[in-house]
């Protein structure tokens, strides 16, 4: 199948996949997300590509079928689209295809939006209002969207020291991002890093070994409280935790990050756990953290997403201006009081 004989947007989002598969290589260079697919089963493929290439495991006909054999019936359709894609050399030109083809979808349904609020008695400051704040959530594609640069480096003086470094991309702003030096000596771990922050399947700089030595070499060191109380180096890297971290838009990112809701951050408590065992070098057990949080005003809720219950831990704003809040906050109430976080799934409240 050549770019020229391709009949339809599926048959293109299956010579993308059928490629990805073939050389997985393509994955560090074409400009596609997930979303980008219409195809739900081919949709659900890329991730797991994404997935299993970011993770360094290995990537065949096989070992894809069974990354997603919980979710489709790859074994019928991973095989077909191998046989009907032979060579990968064309998945750029595929890739093209895709993205193209998501962009005007996007835009149909600006259209669509735009029409219907047109029906209604608004203005056409309104109108235009929302115009700009649709189209704003477009990701136009340019050759530079996946590139990304790095820059102003802080060397966090514990042991082992943490790196913490400034990661822009061009049309999609700038966040920072902690990494210790076995992920910062790795552009594989790197890259995990900067997708699971910034939502994209980032393209390094040239001489990454290079940019990274000047990096650390110019950076600026910010020595950690090493005698300090164990107190105060839990309070500490939670703070360090939330400042480089990601805030939540899905369920999936409550893994890793955290909820801005009524004043409040909230995360899992095993999340936070997790973090103070790589830094502190021990465990600390959840009465043992929550004993010391709640003098700084941490609550606890009940909560369900979907059919499940959740146990949500928060802290308030003042906690991350070094401010004490002096005791159990009430905007919650007490343990058994539950908060809908359905919009977590896109369903808003």
């Amino acid at each position: 199948m050549s770019p020229s004989s391709i009949s339809s947007i599926i048959d293109a989002e299956e010579a993308v996949i059928a490629s990805c598969i073939l050389q997985p290589e393509w994955l560090d260079s074409i400009d596609l997300d997930p979303e980008d697919f219409i195809h739900q089963e081919w949709q659900t493929i890329y991730k797991a590509l994404i997935e299993l290439y970011f993770d360094g495991r290995k990537i065949n006909e096989l070992t894809v079928a069974q990354y997603v054999k919980d979710q489709i019936d790859s074994l019928s359709i991973i095989p077909g689209a191998i046989s009907r894609v032979p060579t990968s050399l064309d998945c750029p030109a595929y890739a093209k295809i895709v993205k193209d083809a998501s962009i005007r979808r996007k835009i149909e349904k600006i259209g669509h939006n735009i029409i219907d609020r047109c029906k209604s008695n608004v203005s056409n400051s309104d109108i235009i209002d929302l115009a700009h704040a649709e189209f704003d959530e477009v990701k136009l594609p340019s050759k530079l969207s996946r590139h990304v640069t790095l820059s102003d480096a802080i060397v966090l003086t514990s042991k082992p020291p943490t790196y913490i470094i400034t990661i822009s991309v061009r049309n999609g702003g700038s966040s920072k991002v902690q990494v210790s030096s076995r992920e910062l000596d790795s552009p594989r771990e790197m890259k995990r890093k900067i997708r699971e922050q910034l939502k994209i399947n980032p393209i390094l700089p040239k001489n990454y070994d290079g940019l990274i030595h000047n990096l650390i070499t110019r950076a600026k060191d910010i020595e950690a409280p090493t005698d300090a109380s164990e107190e105060e180096l839990i309070c500490h890297f939670i703070r360090e935790w939330i400042s480089s971290g990601i805030e939540a838009e899905t369920i999936e990112d409550l893994t890793h990050g955290y909820v801005v809701r009524r004043g409040y951050y909230l995360f899992h408590s095993p999340v936070i756990r997790n973090m103070l065992v790589s830094k502190l070098k021990k465990s600390v057990s959840p009465s043992r953290l929550f004993q010391i949080l709640i003098n700084y005003g941490c609550i606890r809720m009940g909560t369900r997403i979907g059919s499940k219950p959740v146990r949500l831990w928060g802290l308030p704003v003042s906690f991350f201006k070094e401010e004490e809040a002096g005791g159990e906050a009430e905007l919650f109430g007490n343990d058994e009081d539950e908060d809908d976080l359905s919009w977590l799934e896109g369903e808003g409240t």
